[in-house]
């Protein structure tokens, strides 16, 4: 059984080779420009995507930042977090906190 009519298989034989021998040259020049074409068509239409759903179709929330959000609370707790591992890091860069190091 064959898988293409003989009208077909002529063709694709005549198109494929000359004088008997395979043109590997235009093959992976014709693959390569294939793939460089699908690869800039896979950046566009991701860029219009980008554009179209993210900074066109943005959410209000996403755009404007309210200052008056800000928990103050928060931030003093977290500097005074920062503040404490800064004098634990000075304690133990100066040698007036020793660590037991199990190693030894």
């Amino acid at each position: 059984m064959k898988i293409f009519p003989k009208s077909i298989s002529s063709h694709i034989t005549v198109h494929l080779f000359r004088e008997g021998r395979a043109r590997t040259e235009r093959d992976w020049l014709l693959l390569i420009i294939i793939g460089i074409g699908i690869l800039v068509i896979e950046i566009m239409w991701s860029m219009f995507f980008f554009h179209d759903n993210i900074v066109v179709h943005a959410p209000v929330h996403m755009t404007t930042i309210s200052t008056t959000a800000i928990d103050k609370n928060a931030v003093q707790n977290a500097q005074a977090v920062f503040g404490k591992r800064a004098s634990m890091q000075s304690a133990y860069e100066s040698d007036a906190t020793s660590i037991a190091d199990p190693s030894k």
